[in-house]
Order: structure tokens, then C-alpha cells, then sequence
């Protein structure tokens, strides 16, 4: 998903360089001004994993394809556009669309985590299933894991948990690291849970156990 992205927000940045090439060689650009200022703005977003950024992502691309509908179909003075012209308009316009239905398609978890800094590094999570301990007592297995958060497998359904409790979590195969975090989701027996109150160098502890294991990214 990231490097897809990338080359998404990279093929966006080149569309406005290319219509500077045309105005400079046929005297004529696919976009106005305020357009290129959308695409880019779209494609800086798509750079930052965080819900907010993309969600601004998605409003500039949402206006930049109306407005390239609104000049291919109904120009100024009701005339038809050059026939070149209307069609490259029209690109453009399915273009931005097809970046919208990929920024909907990745505007969930696990591909955007909500609990990911703006500008912090990506949190990789990892399919690790281990045993647990919640509160120091009750018994869980996680279902995935990262240095900032996890989800666990709860083995009893009827456990009280809800958003917002704030729960420690017990890593008996990590040097018994005691991660101290905030309930964020409950969903189908599995907790979600951001470790919010690490300090660096268990941080980096869990962090380095991750690396250290043969196990697949989430």
C-alpha cells in the first residue's frame, strides 16, 4: 500500500509538469492554475498515513473532478471545446476519479491507523499471536502487534472492557514488558488497544523483539 501510494502521489505531481511542457510547447494546458495547486495538495497527502490528511486528500481531489466536469460539459459560452482538448479534459477528470476510489478503498484499518503520528515513522504491525496478560490477571493471545498498539483475542467474550479504559498489557515472551495503553475499539472479541504511555526504551525494546522474529507484517 505505501509504495503504491507513492507512485500514485508521484504520477499526480508529474500531471501538472506535463501541462507547464504543453502550455510552453502548444500554447494550450489541460488545467487552470488552482487545479494544479489541487492535484499536488492531493498528492502531498497521499505521503502522510494519517485519516486527516487523506480526508483533506479526498475534499481537494472531489473538487479538482468537478471542476474538470464542469468545463468539459459546460464551458462559459456554451460552446463545445476543441475536440483534443475536451477529451484530455475528460481524462483528467476519470483520472481523479480512479484516485478517489483508491484513497476510499485504503481510508480503513489496517492500511491507515488511526493512532499513527502525522510525521512519525509507520508503525509496521505484525501477525504475532502471543499469550498475554490484561490488568495483570486476565489471560488473552494478541492477534497482531506493533511497539504502538495491538489487537487482542479475548478468550472470554463477556470481559468488560469498552473504549476509552485505560488497561495494561503484559508481554511474558518479551522480557514480561509491562505496556501501559488506552482501549480504542471492541469489536467481534478483540480489543484494540494504543499503547500510548511507553517510554523509549521499552518502546524500542518491543520494537526490536518485532524485528527480531520471522513473522509476516500485517
Amino acid at each position: 500500500m505505501k509504495y503504491f501510494t507513492r507512485i500514485i502521489a508521484l504520477l499526480l505531481v508529474l500531471l501538472p509538469l506535463i501541462d507547464l511542457y504543453l502550455a510552453r510547447t502548444y500554447g494550450q494546458t489541460i488545467f487552470q492554475p488552482f487545479q494544479w495547486i489541487l492535484i499536488v495538495g492531493t498528492a502531498l497527502s497521499l505521503l502522510v498515513r494519517h485519516k486527516s490528511a487523506w480526508a483533506v486528500g479526498l475534499v481537494l481531489m472531489l473538487i479538482f473532478v468537478s471542476t474538470m466536469i464542469v468545463e468539459r460539459y459546460w464551458t462559459s459560452g456554451g460552446e463545445d471545446l476543441d475536440s483534443m482538448l475536451g477529451t484530455a479534459k475528460f481524462i483528467g477528470a476519470m483520472t481523479g476519479l480512479y484516485v478517489i476510489i483508491v484513497m476510499m478503498y485504503f481510508f480503513r484499518y489496517p492500511y491507515l491507523d488511526r493512532r499513527q503520528k502525522w510525521f512519525g515513522p509507520t508503525a509496521d504491525r505484525f501477525m504475532v499471536q502471543i499469550p498475554v496478560l490484561i490488568n495483570g490477571s486476565i489471560s488473552a493471545d494478541t492477534a497482531d502487534l506493533s511497539y504502538t498498539g495491538a489487537r487482542i483475542a479475548l478468550k472470554d467474550a463477556g470481559e468488560n472492557f469498552k473504549k476509552g479504559d485505560r488497561i495494561s498489557v503484559q508481554l511474558p515472551e518479551v522480557t514480561d514488558l509491562v505496556c501501559q495503553g488506552e482501549v480504542i475499539a471492541k469489536e467481534n472479541g478483540l480489543l484494540r488497544v494504543n499503547f500510548d504511555k511507553m517510554d523509549g526504551e521499552s518502546k524500542e525494546t518491543l520494537r526490536q523483539w518485532l524485528l527480531s522474529q520471522d513473522i509476516k507484517k500485517a
